[in-house]
């Protein structure tokens, strides 16, 4: 295992230090990942495989398999970014099996793992050395802490350990000795950020629930959701009259993401944070944002 400085990081690292030009990274749709190998470009060509609610669909990754050229696959299990879907332990199994067949190398990317995972993540699953875990603990904590690791098989680990060094501009020791003292088993009788996990994860929950409240009373009628997810974002479809490329257009008073950094083959969701915000500042803007979508009829 080699430590870095947070997630972006460790994709940094990621991306230089495996990928290379030309390569075909199979991605699931939607995820955010779809623009990281377009920001940070070789020549690489990305895929973006569906998913249904059990995970990434291994026959359609089948369909897209090309014989040529080198491929990897890039996958968030446990509450994929932007829906929170988690994939189900026989859709892990079979994705697994799948790499070891076709010789592909799997990278996973895990900052959710203490917040109610009950699944075990794919490197704790692999048998064959062909999965690379990416993880951070500042998703929830302290974003900004820049926590992060990658769990790699030995081969690989020295190569990553050189890049990550090169690509890290600021020195991380104060970082490092601050998450050492939280995870401490010995320090409060258990540990600062166990603590802080325990305490969290019902406080959280009852802001969603309340946050669940407010979209039902503004958005009922006129899109529809699942219900929130671990990370607490809300992926909300809108109804087919309503223009979201409009929605961006009129908005100037609400922040939201719309699909289109997620899935270029479906613009017709928009992405809000609920966890981010107080329910009041929630309730005012869903208001503004109907009021903008109920403008935005096609």
């Amino acid at each position: 295992m080699i430590l870095t400085p947070g997630m972006p990081n460790s994709i940094d690292s990621l991306i230089r230090g495996i990928i290379s030009r030309h390569d075909i990274i199979y991605t699931e749709s939607p995820t955010f990942f779809h623009a990281v190998p377009l920001i940070l470009s070789l020549g690489q060509q990305v895929s973006a495989i569906e998913c249904d609610e059990e995970g990434i669909c291994i026959d359609k990754l089948y369909k897209n398999l090309k014989r040529n050229g080198r491929h990897i696959i890039c996958v968030t299990p446990t509450c994929r970014y932007p829906n929170g879907k988690t994939m189900s332990l026989k859709r892990r199994l079979e994705l697994l099996e799948f790499s070891y067949e076709n010789k592909i190398p799997l990278i996973e990317f895990d900052n959710m793992f203490d917040m109610e995972n009950i699944l075990p993540p794919l490197y704790v699953l692999d048998k064959h050395n062909m999965v690379i875990h990416a993880g951070s603990i500042a998703y929830h904590y302290a974003f900004g802490l820049g926590i992060g690791w990658i769990i790699a098989p030995e081969y690989l680990l020295n190569r990553l350990a050189v890049v990550s060094m090169e690509t890290n501009h600021y020195p991380a020791q104060l970082n490092h000795l601050i998450t050492s003292v939280m995870l401490s088993e010995n320090v409060n009788g258990g540990g600062i950020y166990n603590q802080f996990v325990d305490q969290f994860i019902p406080l959280r929950n009852h802001h969603l629930e309340e946050c669940e409240k407010l979209f039902k009373k503004h958005l009922s009628d006129i899109a529809s959701w699942d219900t929130y997810n671990e990370r607490g974002l809300y992926y909300i479809k809108m109804d087919n009259d309503i223009s979201v490329r409009k929605m961006m257009n009129y908005n100037s008073m609400v922040r939201f993401a719309s699909s289109s950094i997620f899935s270029s083959n479906d613009s017709s969701y928009i992405l809000i944070n609920g966890i981010s915000l107080s329910l009041k500042k929630l309730n005012q803007g869903l208001e503004i944002l109907k009021s903008i979508a109920l403008k935005s009829n096609k």
